[in-house]
């Protein structure tokens, strides 16, 4: 499970823009559009959805 102290070390989230933006260079971190639409990332073999990152 990620934490949001771990979210914050690999994301920057900007409220007014809902932009995400990378931290640093991560090896396991991965983002893509799923099926449904929504924006995903693949953090260590997990899949989390950035609208919900966002909350």
């Amino acid at each position: 499970m990620l934490t949001q102290e771990q979210l914050k070390e690999l994301l920057y989230y900007n409220p007014d823009t809902g932009i995400f933006l990378w931290n640093s260079n991560w090896k396991y971190l991965s983002t893509k559009v799923n099926a449904a639409g929504y924006l995903q990332v693949n953090w260590n073999g997990t899949i989390y959805l950035q609208h919900r990152l966002a909350w």
